[in-house]
């Protein structure tokens, strides 16, 4: 079954600081206004549920229920048995009440639940040795600047708590295009993962089963959305999840090999596109 977690609105590409402008009333804009214009026409942070907002846009009151994540309304929530599309979200989990264990891994944690490690073990870097297969352009998605998203919750079903993070980075140094990677770990309500987690992808790995999952996303704007090129997941390569507790997330993988992906049908898409990720590694905390 399809577990999904939706952004209705996602956070901006780079961790944007909120410029707070003395601007007097009908002044404000996105030329002096890194947060958002009221309605008396003065700059605001942008980062409150009443006044939310970025770029000199007119400020947003958020939906009841709704936080200000990154100057953008937005609400979590479970999508249930839909299909991914282009959301980056829809990663399925496959726990299963031994909590997700794919190979290995013995009990463990201060819960004393099972998690195990995915995937058959082994500790990030080599599951496709060095350099990126013919065919593929080859990146690095190191944090820098670009980590834009961390969160902690429960999928629709409330069977399952998953772990997410969004990087953003450039296509390539300078581009006004950018990459976007979702990366996630899903374990059964309950249940810690048992630290760290490791393991490969494979040609076997699907979006609708990963219990640690990542997706990729090209040809998007600044925001991270309106991307126009192919959502891609892992087909090789390998991870280590070394935090996942309720504030904070973090990791780092090797030889990632993204490969365009029908989301809807969870089967590989038509084209031939190919990303070689050499090193990617992250550190959310919220």
């Amino acid at each position: 079954m399809r577990r999904s977690v939706v952004l209705l609105s996602i956070s901006s590409a780079v961790l944007m600081l909120a410029i707070v402008q003395g601007c007097g009333a009908g002044q404000c804009s996105e030329a002096n206004c890194g947060g958002c214009c009221d309605a008396n026409g003065r700059c605001a942070s942008g980062s409150t549920p009443d006044l939310c907002g970025q770029a000199g846009a007119r400020c947003s009151k958020c939906p009841d229920g709704a936080q200000c994540l990154q100057q953008v309304c937005t609400i979590v929530q479970g999508a249930g048995g839909g299909g991914g599309g282009s959301s980056m979200m829809a990663g399925g989990a496959a726990g299963g009440s031994a909590g997700g264990v794919q190979g290995g891994g013995a009990a463990g944690g201060s819960s004393g639940v099972g998690g195990g490690a995915a995937g058959g073990g082994g500790a990030a870097g080599g599951a496709t040795g060095g350099g990126a297969p013919p065919g593929c352009r080859s990146v690095d998605l190191l944090e820098a600047n670009n980590l834009t998203r961390g969160m902690t919750g429960t999928t629709s079903t409330g069977q399952q708590t998953y772990w997410d993070t969004l990087l953003l980075a450039p296509a390539q140094p300078g581009s006004t295009v950018f990459l976007r990677l979702d990366i996630q770990l899903y374990r059964p309500v309950g249940t810690a993962p048992a630290l760290p987690v490791r393991g490969s992808f494979s040609s076997a790995t699907r979006h609708t089963t990963c219990n640690e999952c990542m997706q990729l996303a090209n040809a998007c704007n600044s925001a991270g959305v309106n991307c126009a090129g192919d959502e891609m997941i892992p087909q090789a390569g390998s991870y280590e999840f070394t935090q996942a507790s309720a504030n904070s997330f973090a990791g780092n993988a090797d030889h990632l090999v993204f490969r365009p992906w029908d989301l809807v049908n969870d089967v590989p898409a038509s084209s031939t596109n190919c990303i070689y990720v050499r090193r990617l590694s992250f550190s959310a905390r919220w």
